[in-house]
């Protein structure tokens, strides 16, 4: 999808996560920021449990609190791609695990785990000049590093995820087998034909309620009338 797309730097982005400053008393709201890919995931970043991840660099301006967030990469539908031009082909794997995209996405790109700091020197007040104590503090560079989605599709296909996925899914099914009460979910309309006629709600609730109650019941039939002799 990254080569048909030509998805590359510059092209947009958006996550949703927790914004720590405002959380909300009464509900917790996701909050939705926006940004562009910076660079592709061709330099591994070195993560600091001391591996080297393959990330794409992704200005969003992440903040402590996001990370985890999933971010989604969107095409505008005035940018052309070369996929406008060609046939449709068959859906990748990556694609079929994660179906919720439509002909400019959203897909999604992967999963937020930090941002990139700066390192600079502590300055003066006075002067602005930096400390003679040498001492430094960290920034926000605004560069987030963002986990491909096709590494956590690996992670989802290793044999002991697999393994507990069977596991749980035979249990699931054993606790369905002894269930002694029937849900009461719609039937699906090819196994038990259509649907019945529902009533349609246009008025206020209690003439809908009338309406239902009415429904199926005899009509009087209106007193037939003879002839008048004259």
């Amino acid at each position: 999808m990254i080569e048909e797309q030509e998805i590359g730097c510059g092209d947009e982005v958006f996550m949703i996560g927790r914004f720590k400053a405002h959380e909300g008393k009464e509900r917790n709201l996701p909050t939705v920021r926006f940004g562009n890919i910076a660079m592709m995931p061709a330099e591994p970043v070195m993560h600091s449990r001391g591996i080297k991840q393959e990330s794409f660099l992704v200005e969003t301006r992440s903040l402590g609190g996001y990370s985890g967030s999933p971010v989604f990469l969107r095409i505008p539908h005035t940018s052309v791609r070369p996929s406008d031009r060609r046939a449709p082909q068959p859906k990748t794997l990556l694609e079929e695990a994660f179906p919720l995209h439509g002909e400019g996405g959203p897909w999604l790109l992967g999963l937020d785990y930090g941002h990139l700091p700066l390192i600079e020197r502590v300055r003066s007040k006075t002067d602005e000049e930096p400390v003679p104590s040498g001492e430094f503090v960290r920034s926000n560079s605004g560069v987030m590093g963002v986990v491909p989605a096709w590494r956590l599709l690996d992670l989802l296909n290793m044999p002991e995820v697999v393994q507990v996925r069977d596991k749980h899914g035979r249990e699931i099914a054993e606790i369905k087998k002894k269930a002694v009460i029937v849900l009461d979910v719609a039937a699906d309309e090819s196994r038990s034909g259509p649907e019945p006629e529902r009533l349609k709600i246009t008025g206020d609730w209690e003439d809908a309620t009338k309406r239902a109650l009415n429904k199926g019941k005899p009509s009087k039939a209106s007193p037939k009338r003879g002839k008048r002799k004259r």
